[in-house]
């Protein structure tokens, strides 16, 4: 586009690499969106103590999903 200053990695990047990113996000977006709802499933937010262990348990699926990567 003109006049439109992209990110580095945006320019960088060739259509057919492009499409390929966009063929294996479609190809995994079922598993994608399962992992992100088990995520915010986690009652993560809070300023009360008894959620202490939802927010732990957040950071472990977190880290453990990290790890899997």
């Amino acid at each position: 586009m003109k006049g439109v200053d992209f990110p580095l990695f945006i320019r960088l990047i060739t259509r057919k690499q492009m499409n390929e990113v966009l063929s294996y996000l479609r190809k995994n977006k079922a598993r994608f969106l399962n992992e992100l709802s088990e995520f915010v499933a986690i009652p993560s937010v809070s300023a009360q103590a008894k959620h202490q262990p939802d927010l732990i348990r957040a950071s472990d699926w977190l880290v453990q999903h990290c790890r899997d990567i």
